[in-house]
């Protein structure tokens, strides 16, 4: 059970640092081309709008 609870905060963790990751990786504010934002195996939209002030990402 505690290796549960530790790879669940990890996990946590790391998808909450992913959006600033990628706006710092990628160049600041901008568009990401070639990407896909999915939720529930659905595709959103492709190529977002990437704030990096607010951290946000932007579906046109």
């Amino acid at each position: 059970m505690k290796k549960f609870i530790y790879g669940f905060i990890l996990g946590s963790a790391l998808s909450a640092s992913i959006g600033a990751f990628s706006a710092g990786y990628f160049g600041g504010t901008g568009y990401i081309f070639n990407w896909e934002v999915t939720k529930d195996g659905v595709t959103i939209c492709e190529d977002p709008y990437i704030w990096e002030s607010t951290r946000e990402i932007e579906c046109d």
